[in-house]
């Protein structure tokens, strides 16, 4: 079969273009990239990214542009994959949205299955309590500040999640916790900024060899960094102080 010079080197051109997709969607170990979209379920498309992410036989991370990113549901991290992102990406939940951060889930969260070799840095997440109604804080008429956890990731009593690292973000303005790590083990928590969670700022439960240092939190109604039925835990070199901004909720004190 004869294929004109011209014909082959198009075919040879939409080739390179597709592998260069491939490299970028990460099914070649590398980076998926992404900007905001328009609208308020931007979740659709991470949640997409970070399942190819972690289809990889080579493990890829998702990076997060500058940018807001409204959701209107959960962020759902998957084994192997690194969550990173620009310093301005915010992952914002949107005013629109309804109670559904409330359970076992937060905005980040895995709900379903332990993770493991999770890594989730470098960008922000903003609660926006300041435009949600202040009931949203309660789950129940008897439960204060239960529900929208920032991070909410680890695994079951019955299948610890494993070496899960969350460093330099920067998480305010929520609910409850900024950071909920539960039933897992060789667990980091560093260089975050944590500002106005109306929870807990840190808090590890079941936790087994886990670490909390270079952390800048400022606590606003309970605790910066809360430890419960954890071993081998170590808190060090942080920076714990009172929030003094508007609360939107919460009892500053």
């Amino acid at each position: 079969m004869h294929i004109k010079k011209k014909t082959f080197s198009r075919m040879l051109f939409f080739i390179l273009l597709f592998f260069i997709y491939l490299s970028r969607i990460g099914l070649a170990g590398e980076q998926i990239v992404l900007s905001p979209q328009e609208g308020h379920s931007n979740q659709n498309q991470i949640n997409a990214a970070i399942e190819h992410a972690a289809s990889s036989a080579k493990g890829a991370s998702v990076f997060l542009t500058a940018g807001v990113y409204l959701v209107d549901g959960p962020v759902i991290i998957k084994s192997n994959v690194h969550l990173t992102g620009d310093p301005n990406a915010i992952i914002r939940v949107s005013p629109r949205s309804s109670q559904w951060f409330k359970g076992q889930i937060g905005v980040i969260c895995n709900p379903r299955e332990s993770v493991h070799n999770v890594e989730i840095s470098g960008f922000q997440i903003d609660g926006n309590i300041a435009n949600l109604p202040k009931s949203y804080a309660n789950s129940r008429s008897d439960t204060r500040h239960d529900c929208e956890k920032l991070i909410l990731i680890g695994g079951w009593q019955s299948n610890f999640g494993s070496n899960i690292k969350i460093h330099d973000m920067k998480l305010y303005n929520a609910f409850s916790d900024g950071i909920y790590i539960r039933f897992a083990k060789g667990v980091a928590c560093y260089n975050n900024f944590i500002s106005n969670c109306q929870h807990e700022g840190i808090f590890f439960s079941c936790v087994l060899n886990g670490t909390i240092y270079k952390n800048k939190i400022a606590g606003i109604t309970s605790d910066c960094a809360r430890l419960d039925n954890c071993q081998n835990c170590k808190i060090h070199d942080n920076i714990f102080f009172a929030y003094t901004g508007d609360s939107y909720g919460a009892y500053k004190g």
